[in-house]
């Protein structure tokens, strides 16, 4: 009978990461039909920003929203795409206190569009304080869109130098990553191809593989 040997040192921990779904991808994988179906099903604008995830406290949409009167362009809009949570922001308050209403909208949660709506922003932020992980960045990142992250938790590791690192506390700081990434064609350019290269290293199959030779390597023969 096999047994496992789990008394192994911290050093000798491996990590299996997480796979990103090959439903993300760049935009030029979707044919101009789909996209502009998606485009009028959801009212999204030619260019935007966007955030994907539950509307919480933790996930800092406060200092994103703070960012957006900060930019220099004035037009563009922030789209965000989840579902209040039980630790619910409070964005409306924000929003209207800030009196940036025309420039901020909301889809609630998206299931089948989701790749296609990441692959039609401009680029993803995402000032989260606290991931064990790290999804969305990841999904943004495989879908071709430049990021704009928090460089808390495991963000700077799951983005590696595809990732413009602000401070979550730091509402300018959030709006001149957004304006460099903007303003800067060659730097966006650079920041999506870093980004592509940086999700490929996350696949399922690697995952799978990763515990799996985790496993063979603590089966200890009788």
């Amino acid at each position: 009978m096999l047994s496992f040997d789990f008394s192994k040192k911290s050093e000798d921990i491996v990590v299996a990461y997480h796979g990103v779904d090959t439903i993300f991808k760049p935009r030029e994988n979707y044919s101009a039909a789909i996209l502009d179906e998606v485009r009028k099903k959801f009212n999204l604008p030619d260019n935007f920003l966007l955030y994907v995830g539950r509307l919480n406290l933790r996930k800092n949409v406060e200092h994103l929203l703070r960012a957006i009167p900060l930019l220099k362009n004035k037009t563009i809009q922030l789209v965000i795409v989840g579902a209040n949570d039980w630790k619910k922001s409070n964005h409306n308050h924000i929003i209207e206190e800030l009196n940036i209403t025309g420039r901020i909208h909301f889809t609630g949660a998206v299931y089948r569009e989701l790749g296609i709506i990441y692959s039609m922003a401009t680029i993803f932020c995402f000032p989260s304080y606290a991931e064990s992980f790290g999804l969305p960045p990841l999904e943004a990142m495989a879908s071709g869109v430049p990021i704009v992250v928090s460089n808390a938790t495991s963000l700077p590791e799951i983005c590696g130098d595809a990732g413009h690192y602000i401070h979550p506390n730091r509402p300018e700081e959030i709006a001149a990553g957004i304006d460099k990434l903007l303003n800067d064609s060659d730097y966006y350019a650079q920041q999506k191809q870093r980004g592509l290269i940086q999700a490929k290293k996350f696949t399922w199959d690697h995952a799978a593989k990763t515990v799996i030779d985790s496993m063979i390597s603590n089966v200890k023969m009788p």
